[in-house]
């Protein structure tokens, strides 16, 4: 009984021993070589897809006999079975070029190809030489590839999805090369390609040529004659379209101009029409075409060209019974029947005549297009709109009113030239009477003139009886009369002085404008350009220019529109105020630098009085005689002579040598002092810390501030802007570079102070909303200051924060509540102790969190800059008093009070909407202000809040 346990473990030993022998006998491990050789190279380097002449495929898609696919040409191939038909040598390319491209990711010595599905492949594919060279592939299991501790691992799709693997994994096939004795990984790229129906490898263009060596598609350039047989019941109905001059005509039913795109787009989806499906090849050598509908096809389509390589002739007969999508169609290219997706060319191809006619009353090409002319019945004077012979991107108006013409005049032509024949507007086709239509005695004849051709004519006649909304109309040089919309008579019977063009300066670039002069006031002022950019004032001298102001007033001036035409030929121009106008303007314009100044062109404008409203005022080019109105906006900003382009900052100085500082109107009356080390104080409304971040984002704003408008000078003590009794001042006390040394040896020169004020005032009307009229008292030019500038203003001044005590200098903190309850908290060596109740166990973390949050206390806005009433706030009885013992320094604290019903200021608006603030004092600044209510949660903390736990 005792030796049994041992025999059993001596079996076990023996069945390892020999399962390893086995392993060991039958392990043959990777080739190396062979695995670099497929990292460096395709299988079949040296197969060259023009030379192979037959290729056969087994798969289960191509049924059980599979496919054989033989050359018979450069570019040809053949399906010699499971059918003996063209094959399509796109499809036969792309898998020689696959196969030609496949590589392998592993390879291994085997004798077991069953495991691999390898034995007897189900996916097969050989292909021979010219020189009788015999190449197969065969392919396996289908693997993938996955990520493995030692490198890539492979395993089969089955084996992957039971382990929950990624279907987005590279896949991959077991392959074999004829007969050799190993298994490769490939891509599982050609395997898709031959794993196809029969079907897939056959031609399926409906229309081609065939060449000895190639199939070559119908082009649509060899097409020049088209012929449509429609069957409708018993009766069929022809169309013919031909070709001449490049453009598609009809022939017949009728003779006329035909919608070339229209032709072009259904003959370009004709010639690329292709089996489509998995039926495609309906029937290879039909014996009953009436099952297909084509022995009665209900459209024919025939090909022509003039050298006879055609006709070619397509029929399209019923449609499958499962899509009406499709058709059977057949093709003198081939005698199968195929399904094609032709529903929608054989839709249009059934469509009547008028379908395909060009709907153009006249076949007019705008960029050729000289003139058009207007004549009128009832003694309407014409209208002529012909291209400027100087500018002929421009027209001009000729007739009863001549002139420059503008843009409306554009839509116009443009209107003749796409007129267009209405629906179902084809009426008549040569009528021996045109009086019926009232084209006998047209009431608008429209002439076209075009370059190199002759005029066209377009007659316009009455209406029908039971139709407005349409009128006749007739190209004088074709036979059919036809209908287009009676909107055409309105459109064409146009003002000729809405036709006038708005532009006041035609022609006028300022970007080559050099010399700019205006005169208003008995003053002129004059710029001459020295840069493209770089203005220089040449009268008056010493003018300081605003970079921009030239070119933008020289921007507005191209920008000038005529409003109204006033007066042609006035005989008084004092009425309008140009006998002596306000204003003038005087530009010089080149077109290069190195143009001689005699070369210049010169545009002079004089404007005169304002209008009625006064929005408007009346102008006069002298080199026409027209008065126009124009925005009067131009003679606002020339009559205010120099200050129209002179420099627009109104401050500068250099910051850091402000010394002091007063803001008068804002937020509260701030006085403020610089201290040594660059520290601001403030002097009032109190005594304290002045917010270094705001007074110096103050001093920058003041630093450079630019004016919106400069508005007057020497006119700040005019009681029209508010500047007598500001509703902001500004004070600044700057120091100034030293004056040069005095003449006596040795003697120091003393410091020089400047002051400088700005003082705000009433708000400026126009384009700047908020905007307010200000001035520089020392300088006396009044301007508009910008309403972001004015925001600015309202700046806090005083130090935002109130407590700021390092934590390392801390040495106690007392907590005491409204209700009396209190915690005190004291440094003890490292740590901290609960003072205020000795008996519990100190949580370290919450108390260093108490001290830090004590130490550090930030305003978000003052409600108040002294102590008063301090009832009102609930600090009379705070809710919490918070001391703050120090190092070597006197104790400070402060107070929280009630919710705040206030909100913070300007420096506070990224807080969150529905923040609530509190009010509270500091011993070291006399303000009440306003804490989040974050920082109250921090502090108001008991002493179950700062003990661990039991759990602890």
């Amino acid at each position: 009984m005792r030796l049994k346990p041992a025999i059993i473990m001596l079996c076990v030993f023996a069945v390892v021993i020999g399962a390893l022998a086995a392993l060991v006998a039958t392990y043959e491990p990777p080739t190396t070589d062979e695995l670099r050789t497929f990292a460096e190279q395709t299988l079949f380097p040296e197969l060259e897809p023009e030379r192979i002449k037959r290729i056969e495929i087994h798969s289960p898609g191509a049924g059980e006999g599979g496919i054989v696919l033989e050359r018979v040409g450069a570019r040809k191939w053949r399906m010699t079975r499971p059918v003996d038909v063209l094959a399509s040598a796109t499809a036969v390319r792309e898998v020689l070029e696959q196969l030609a491209a496949l590589t392998a990711a592993r390879g291994y010595k085997t004798r077991r190809f069953e495991e691999y599905e390898l034995a007897k492949p189900l996916l097969r594919m050989t292909v021979a030489s010219e020189d009788g060279e015999t190449l197969t592939i065969a392919f396996g299991t289908r693997v993938a590839e996955v990520a493995g501790d030692a490198g890539p691992e492979y395993v089969d799709r089955y084996t992957l999805e039971q382990r929950g693997g990624s279907e987005e994994t590279v896949p991959q096939r077991y392959a074999r090369v004829g007969g050799r004795a190993e298994v490769l990984i490939a891509p599982d790229t050609l395997c898709p390609l031959i794993d196809r129906a029969p079907s897939a490898f056959r031609e399926r263009q409906l229309l081609f040529s065939e060449t000895v060596d190639e199939v070559v598609p119908l082009a649509a350039s060899a097409v020049t004659g088209v012929t449509v047989a429609v069957r409708e019941a018993d009766d069929v109905r022809t169309i013919e379209f031909a070709k001449r001059d490049g453009r598609w005509v009809i022939a017949a039913p009728v003779k006329a101009r035909a919608n070339h795109a229209l032709i072009n787009g259904v003959l370009k989806h004709m010639l690329a029409l292709r089996a489509e499906g998995p039926t495609a090849f309906a029937a290879d050598a039909p014996s009953d075409l009436a099952a297909f509908g084509l022995d009665e096809p209900g459209v024919t389509v025939e090909f022509t060209s003039p050298n006879r390589s055609l006709p070619r002739v397509v029929r399209f007969g019923t449609a499958p019974p499962e899509s009406k999508e499709v058709l059977y169609a057949q093709s003198t290219s081939r005698a199968a029947v195929l399904v094609v997706r032709a529903a929608a060319v054989a839709k249009a191809l059934r469509s009547s005549v008028e379908f395909f006619r060009n709907r153009r009353v006249a076949d007019v090409s705008l960029a050729d297009l000289q003139s058009v002319s207007f004549a009128y019945t009832g003694g309407r004077p014409g209208l002529t709109i012909a291209r400027r012979t100087d500018d002929p991107s421009r027209w001009r108006l000729l007739g009863a009113m001549t002139g420059r013409a503008g843009a409306p005049a554009v839509p116009l032509v443009r209107q003749v030239v796409t007129l267009t024949v209405a629906q179902g507007g084809f009426v008549a086709e040569a009528p021996g009477d045109l009086k019926p239509y009232g084209l006998d005695s047209p009431q608008i004849v429209i002439t076209v003139t075009e370059k190199g051709r002759p005029p066209a004519e377009i007659l316009i006649g009455g209406s029908p009886p039971d139709r407005a909304d349409v009128v006749y109309a007739k190209n004088a040089a074709e036979p059919s009369v036809v209908l287009v919309p009676s909107q055409a008579v309105e459109d064409f019977t146009a003002d000729p002085a809405a036709l006038r063009s708005a532009e006041l300066f035609e022609g006028f670039d300022r970007w080559s404008a050099f010399e700019l002069e205006v005169t208003a006031g008995g003053r002129t002022t004059k710029l001459v350009r020295q840069g493209r950019l770089q203005w220089k004032a040449a009268s008056p001298e010493g003018l300081r220019l605003d970079f921009a102001a030239p070119s933008n007033f020289l921007a507005q001036v191209a920008a000038l529109k005529i409003r109204a035409w006033t007066a042609d030929k006035p005989q008084d121009l004092a009425r309008f105020g140009l006998d002596k106008p306000r204003a003038v303007l005087r530009i010089k314009t080149t077109l290069n630098a190195a143009a001689a100044p005699q070369d210049a062109k010169t545009f002079m404008l004089h404007l005169g009085a304002r209008t009625g409203d006064g929005s408007r005022c009346y102008a006069r080019l002298p080199s026409e005689s027209n008065v126009y109105e124009i925005d009067a906006d131009v003679l606002t900003k020339a009559e205010r002579g120099p200050l129209l382009f002179r420099q627009k900052k109104v401050l500068s100085f250099e910051p850091r040598a402000v010394k002091s500082l007063r803001l008068e109107g804002g937020r509260a009356d701030y006085a403020a002092q610089k201290a040594p080390g660059g520290r601001w104080l403030l002097t009032r409304p109190l005594l304290a810390p002045a917010d270094f971040a705001s007074v110096r984002e103050l001093i920058a704003m003041l630093n450079g501030l630019s004016a919106v408008e400069l508005i007057a000078e020497d006119d700040a003590a005019s009681p029209k802007y508010g500047l007598v009794q500001p509703a902001h001042l500004i004070a600044l006390i700057i120091k100034a570079a030293p004056p040069a040394p005095a003449d006596a040896k040795g003697a120091k020169p003393e410091t020089v102070l400047v002051s400088k004020t700005l003082v705000v005032g009433e708000p400026a009307p126009g384009k700047e909303r908020g905007g307010r009229y200000a001035a520089v008292r020392e300088d006396g030019i009044v301007f508009v200051m910008g309403a972001e500038d004015i925001k600015r203003l309202e700046a806090e001044l005083l130090t935002r924060s109130v407590v700021n005590v390092l934590k390392s200098e801390i040495t106690d903190v007392r907590i005491v509540h409204r209700d009396g309850a209190q915690v005190a908290v004291e440094r003890e060596g490292a740590g901290w102790e609960v003072t205020s109740h000795r008996d519990v166990k100190p949580d370290v973390l919450a108390i260093d969190r108490l001290v830090r949050e004590a130490g550090l206390v930030v305003t978000d806005g003052y409600v108040r800059y002294d102590q008063k009433g301090l009832e009102h706030y609930g600090l009379a009885k705070p809710r919490l008093t918070v001391t703050i013992g120090r190092r070597g320094k006197a104790a400070t604290g402060f107070r929280i009070g009630d919710e705040a019903s206030e909100r913070p200021g300007l420096r506070s608006r990224r807080a969150p909407r529905d923040q609530k603030y509190y009010y509270a004092t500091c011993g070291g600044i006399p303000a009440v202000f306003l804490v989040p209510e974050a920082k109250v949660k921090a502090l108001g903390k008991h002493v179950e809040d700062l003990i661990r736990s039991e759990k602890e």
